[in-house]
């Protein structure tokens, strides 16, 4: 006759089976809850910072476009200048002058891309070929951008400026019409100084670079709004 010990074991091992096989299963359940649950959440993370990277991109594209535009108004003075400033009247020379002695700056916006990266973004984006392109436009193009305006600026600050001040006439500053009147002196004075002549080719240079910068910044960001879903 079997002894009662194993009459027990017999009897305890399937109640022990299907309490383990239930705890088990809650526990894998539980599991599969919690990562539905941080999919979702990481899904809607993901929206969320995509969706106001694309508004961010949206308000740059219209900024760039502005600072284009004043840029090709800076090239056309000084290339205006070169050509034609022996004929240009003084209110010309005064505008065209103040073109030159003025430089742009691009603001970038950032903070959807900061708290992508705050977020560890290569985790919440999918797809890896549109964070390498987010990713590659906020750290590469977007620096080269604001590095051509510390050059320009550095250079209108550092080298024209200083440079009337010690060469040219004095004039003076007036608010009203947007530019300074007696810039014409500055330059029926200075025209013939080699100096001069050489730091309006750099200029022209600083402001085509700026531009081709500008330009191909502008292509990249609507390239990435395209790749985020947004043609507009």
């Amino acid at each position: 006759m079997p002894r009662p010990v194993a009459i027990a074991v017999r009897r305890t091992v399937p109640r022990l089976c299907l309490e383990l096989f239930v705890v088990v299963l809650g526990i894998t359940i539980s599991f599969g809850f919690q990562d539905w649950r941080q999919q979702r959440d990481d899904r809607q993370q993901e929206t969320r910072l995509l969706r106001g990277i694309v508004d961010e991109l949206r308000a740059d594209r219209t900024q760039l476009q502005r600072r284009l535009e004043m840029v090709d108004r800076g090239l056309a003075a000084v290339q205006r200048l070169q050509r034609d400033g022996a004929t240009m009247s003084t209110e010309e020379l005064d505008r065209a002058m103040d073109q030159v002695l003025s430089y742009v700056a691009f603001a970038p916006s950032r903070a959807s891309y900061v708290e992508l990266q705050q977020m560890a973004g290569s985790r919440l984006v999918r797809d890896k070929r549109l964070l390498h392109e987010v990713i590659t436009l906020y750290e590469r193009a977007y620096p080269m951008a604001v590095e051509w305006d510390d050059i320009n600026r550095h250079f209108v600050l550092d080298r024209l400026f200083p440079f009337l001040d010690r060469h040219g006439p004095s004039f003076v500053s007036e608010t009203g019409p947007g530019y300074a009147t007696g810039y014409h002196q500055a330059y029926r004075a200075l025209a013939g100084e080699t100096e001069f002549r050489n730091l309006l080719r750099t200029a022209l240079l600083f402001k085509e670079g700026q531009r081709a910068t500008y330009t191909a910044l502008l292509d990249a960001v609507g390239k990435v709004l395209t790749a985020l879903g947004d043609a507009g």
